[in-house]
Order: C-alpha cells, then structure tokens, then sequence
C-alpha cells in the first residue's frame, strides 16, 4: 500500500490507486512512462511500441482440447507473431510477455516459462539460417508452420530445397508450399540465435500477486518464491508478512528431459505445488537480453 500511495502522490490525476485493482498495463505504462520515462522497449513492425505484449492464440476460448495442452512460452510467442503478421524492429533489452487468458479462465493446462528465449525468427532485419543445411535462407514457407513444424525457424530454407521429396513429408511438391523470398541481408556468414534469458514469472491467482524469481541465467539456476502478504498478523491495525522461500526443484523440472516429457503428457503428479503454480497460474514473464544490458 506504501508504493500504491507513493504512486498517487507522484501522478495525482491517476485515480483509484488505493482503492481499486488495476490493470498490468496501466501500471506498466505508468511505471516506466511517466515515473521512470523510460522509451517502450518492444517496437514493433506494426508501428507500435508497448513496454508489455499481450500473447494470442488462434483459439482465443479454452476447449477440452486446448485445457489438457501444455505450451511454451516459445511456442506462444512465435504463434502469436505469425498469427498478427508482424516483427520485432529491434532486439527488445526487456522483454514483458502476457500469458494470454480467457476472463478468469486459463486457455491451457500448463505454460512452460521457456529459460531461454529465440526470437531470431521474429527479428525483421536479422538473417535465416537454413533448417536443413545452416546456410543463409533465402526463402520462407508460411504453409509448413500450419500444417507440419511447430517453429518458425523451421520454415526458412534455401531455394535449392523447395524441389527435394524430403523436404517436408506433409507436403508433396511445390504448388503445396505457400513461399515467401527473405529480404537480403547482406551478411558474411550465418548470424547466432538472439536469445533472451528468462528473469522471473508472476502469478495472478484470485488477484493475489506472487513472483517466482530466476537467481542467474544457468540452466541450473536457483528458482526463489515471494509472496508479500503469505501470512497477516493483526486485524485491522495490523500488517502483512511476506515469505521468500527457496524453489530446489524448479531447474529439475525445467530441464529438457522433463519440459519434453510435460509437453508430451499431463502435469505429472510428483510436481511440487509451488512449481505446478508456476505453470498453471502463469501471467507475466520478464526476459532480458544480457547483451544489450551492459549498453543500456
């Protein structure tokens, strides 16, 4: 309540910050427009820029289908690009994605907080590297992202290619594909991946805000849990108690073994409760680009 009165005397015209809930947006907005004054670090091809985005999926009401699925944020992000027809301008230092909902229900079973990030395949001036061969792409086939592969970055090619049997089982000769040509990059050799690193995961659940908090950027990396207002002592007069906690699981469970295994099947039931939290009640994920914070 103390920073909700702090944020009322800095920006009186802002109503409601004491007694009513607010949006993330609007806090965001907020926080980092008008106190901060800090640009929005996501700008888009679209023209726009935000400090946060909203991801879609292409099913914007949860089925019996989708409520048993569990996703990555990778595979939320690369949809919902490909979904909106649009890229990112510029490597983003900060990185703010909403987990999308349906009112206060969850469109999936589970989100998986990916610890690692590409977003090289939603760059628009950033070179593709060839599925099959690692060489610069100069091609884009939109029909194989729809029917045969879940990533982006592996629907970029080279011309040579489009004509190979093998090239994707699903589709049987050229009329099938629905190719795009690159823009030329003029670059020497094929470029690294862009890769954001995952910094903490907040949780929404019945308006009450918890944070799970990544203590580096190793696979292995502790995991910590916070809760401002856990526990009250007092009516009335009295205060919240807030609880920071260590996570020992979290890099277990987020290992490649087990985030293949949770993608193949349901939340299995050996999963600690504030990890299955995690991935239930997944609202907002911070990323960072490291390199572009040492200049920022």
């Amino acid at each position: 309540m103390e920073f909700r009165r702090l944020i009322t005397e800095i920006a009186p015209d802002m109503k409601g910050f004491m007694e009513e809930e607010k949006d993330v947006e609007e806090f965001l907005n907020l926080l980092f427009g008008r106190i901060c004054q800090v640009e929005p670090d996501i700008k888009l091809s679209s023209n726009e820029s935000s400090y946060l985005f909203q991801l879609i999926c292409s099913d914007q009401q949860p089925s019996s289908q989708s409520c048993k699925t569990v996703v990555s944020v990778q595979q939320l992000l690369e949809q919902s690009f490909f979904d909106l027809n649009i890229l990112l301008k510029r490597i983003p230092t900060r990185f703010i994605l909403q987990i999308p909902r349906y009112g206060k229900e969850r469109l999936y079973r589970g989100v998986l907080p990916s610890l690692q990030l590409d977003i090289s395949s939603i760059l628009l001036c950033h070179p593709h590297v060839c599925w099959k061969c690692s060489s610069l792409a100069d091609l884009q086939c939109l029909e194989c992202y729809l029917t045969e592969t879940h990533w982006l970055n592996e629907t970029v090619f080279l011309f040579q290619l489009l004509s190979r049997v093998e090239f994707h089982c699903a589709l049987k000769s050229e009329q099938d594909h629905a190719v795009v040509t690159l823009p030329s990059i003029d670059v020497r050799s094929p470029p690294s991946p862009v890769i954001l690193q995952l910094a903490a995961v907040l949780c929404i659940e019945s308006s009450h805000y918890v944070s799970f908090v990544r203590v580096g950027d190793r696979p292995e990396s502790d995991w910590i849990f916070f809760d401002s207002m856990a526990d009250r002592e007092g009516e009335e007069t009295g205060h919240n108690v807030p609880e920071v906690r260590l996570c020992p699981d979290f890099s277990r469970w987020l290992s490649p073994e087990n985030v293949d295994q949770l993608h193949r099947s349901a939340i299995d039931s050996n999963v600690s409760a504030p990890f299955e939290r995690l991935i239930t009640d997944c609202y907002l994920c911070f990323y960072y680009w490291p390199d572009g914070l040492l200049y920022s």
